[in-house]
């Protein structure tokens, strides 16, 4: 059954500090519309630190909610431009494999955005993000590294993957 996404009306409210606001008005344990996205992400660039007070999120509401936000957006915008059709897995911090895991305290969730200063110093991008996507996806292809990366377990990460649809 497809998600019913209805708009939500969000309220920015400035914390008054340097920087920061309140948003309310928003349930991010449902799924957003395309404008509720668009606006939490304009009050993040305006603001910088985003409050979200009273949420009660489950983790995969949580990586839901992110997935708008951070690598995992890149990610998938790759993987259509490239036609792939594998899906994309979040594994707990305790279920990840070694040498996937990311140095720092990933209880905390962080991302960072550079809208505000761009805004500030007017840069404009030179192509749409698509096109960007679709001539580095090119370049890469002509040009595959002299080495073969040594970053990948593969048989590591089929483990923890196996493990983990087993237990869900």
């Amino acid at each position: 059954m497809a998600a019913v996404l209805e708009r939500q009306r969000i309220e920015v409210r400035p914390t008054g500090a340097v920087l920061g606001a309140d948003i309310e008005g928003v349930d991010l344990s449902r799924e957003l519309s395309p404008d509720t996205v668009d606006a939490v992400k304009q009050a993040w660039s305006d603001n910088l630190v985003l409050r979200f007070r009273g949420q009660r999120l489950d983790d995969d509401q949580l990586m839901r909610f992110s997935a708008h936000f951070g690598e995992l957006d890149w990610a998938r915008k790759i993987a259509a431009a490239t036609d792939w059709a594998g899906e994309f897995v979040l594994l707990p911090h305790n279920r990840t494999p070694k040498h996937l895991l990311s140095p720092g305290n990933t209880a905390q969730h962080v991302v960072a955005s550079s809208e505000r200063i761009r805004k500030e110093l007017d840069y404009r991008e030179l192509l749409p993000h698509d096109e960007a996507i679709r001539r580095t996806i090119e370049w890469e292809s002509s040009n595959p590294p002299q080495q073969s990366s040594t970053q990948f377990d593969y048989a590591a990460e089929d483990e923890a993957l196996r493990q983990f649809k087993a237990t869900a």
